[in-house]
């Protein structure tokens, strides 16, 4: 019995754990595809104005 409550214990202190976690790791992610957004859009930018050349 006190097996499972210290075990149901551990558990919950886990999930909090990575929750608090979890709000950095996505922010961090975020930042991370800004860069890659923006070389995509340039490169997007970059085949359109030469498919308009060669047209």
């Amino acid at each position: 019995m006190v097996t499972g409550i210290l075990a149901a214990l551990g558990a919950i202190v886990l999930v909090l754990q990575a929750a608090t976690r979890l709000p950095a790791a996505l922010a961090l992610f975020v930042r991370a595809l800004i860069p890659v957004v923006r070389a995509w859009r340039a490169l997007r930018d970059e085949w359109r104005r030469s498919g308009s050349k060669r047209d």
